[in-house]
Order: C-alpha cells, then structure tokens, then sequence
C-alpha cells in the first residue's frame, strides 16, 4: 500500500482519478514507525510519502478489515485517516467491522459481498466518463 500511495502523490492531474486500498499498510508519521517495521519484516518497499502529497482531485477510498489480526496494520490506516482529516483530504472510508484481513478472498459473507459491492461502485462512479 506505501506504493501505491507514493503512486498518488506523484498523479498528474487525470493521470490518476481515484483509488481504492484495501485493507493494507498506509505511512508512519507522529512518530511511529508501524509500516517501516512492517517493511522490514515482510519485505515491502516503503517509500517516502506524506499525506499531503496526494492531490486533492483524487478520490480515495479504504476499505478497513475490523478483524485484521495483522499487528499495526489497522492503526496505520487509522494516523491516515486522521492526517488526511486534518490535510482536508477527501477520504472515504468502509468499514468491515468483523472482516479478517483479506475479507475479499477469504470470507464469504454478506457482509463482505456488500463492502466488494461498495468498492465497485466507487470506481464505477469515479471512472465514468
């Protein structure tokens, strides 16, 4: 997710309309170092990006696994949030309040066919012509 992110905060304007991230690692800042850590351990590349590199016409949604067992992960996403918040970032966010980490491939429940439904139409609405 760090990459992708660092993907955003170089879009030119309609280079990139939107994004969806699912349930993955955002960027440390105040301090923490959860998803350098995390880098480390599952050897992912983390990028320098901030928050406020991500131009204001793109259109962000998170997907968030309320079950994610995967340590730090759920909090990452949470310090975006709030940063993005305070940025004036538009960021939308759904919530599977009982959704394990890869709730998409691995629980197949109303719930999670209803979080699948909402991320498609996001990007059905955002890529429209």
């Amino acid at each position: 997710m760090p990459n992708a992110l660092a993907l955003l905060g170089h879009a030119t304007p309609l280079a990139v309309r939107c994004a969806v991230l699912c349930y993955g690692y955002m960027v440390d800042g105040d301090g923490a170092t959860t998803v350098a850590d995390a880098g480390r351990q599952f050897g992912f590349v983390v990028p320098e990006i901030a928050v406020d590199q991500i131009p204001p016409h793109v259109s962000v949604l998170i997907a968030r696994a309320g079950a994610d067992a995967t340590p730090g992960l759920n909090d990452s996403i949470d310090r975006f949030l709030r940063r993005a918040e305070s940025q004036g970032l538009e960021v939308g966010m759904i919530e599977h309040s009982t959704g394990p980490h890869a709730f998409d491939v691995m629980d197949d429940s109303d719930a999670s066919r209803s979080v699948i439904r909402r991320v498609l139409g996001f990007l059905r609405e955002q890529l429209k012509a």
